[in-house]
């Protein structure tokens, strides 16, 4: 096991949702503690993270959390989103989501009535 945290350009976030309608309704407890921002306590096990979002936390705080680490330069953002334009193995997300859509349209039923605005 690791002796300290390591020194790199990866960061953990964890996010714990509230419970749900169904899960209030069962009458279930919420078993998580939070000693501090980046921990979390469950079952006497400590887990410690960058930053831990807690079930009050907002989906708008969450949003900006996130945000605020990925538009850092150099963090990988036209990498993973673009990749290597041109070559199939090294695609990013963009390309790969477009190809997808278009060989959906592709393999769609040719027998479709056009429909007109």
């Amino acid at each position: 096991m690791a002796e300290g945290p390591a020194e790199c350009g990866v960061q953990v976030f964890c996010r714990i949702r509230p419970l749900n309608k169904t899960e209030e309704k069962n009458g279930d407890r919420f078993l998580p503690k939070f000693p501090s921002e980046d921990t979390i306590s469950i079952g006497g096990k400590v887990f410690v993270y960058d930053k831990v979002f807690t079930p009050n936390t907002t989906q708008e705080q969450v949003y900006m959390g996130a945000a605020y680490h990925i538009v850092k330069t150099s963090s990988g953002k036209t990498h993973t989103m673009e990749g290597v334009i041109g070559d199939q193995t090294m695609q990013g997300i963009i390309p790969r989501i477009v190809q997808d859509i278009f060989n959906h349209i592709y393999t769609m039923d040719t027998e479709l009535e056009p429909l007109y605005f």
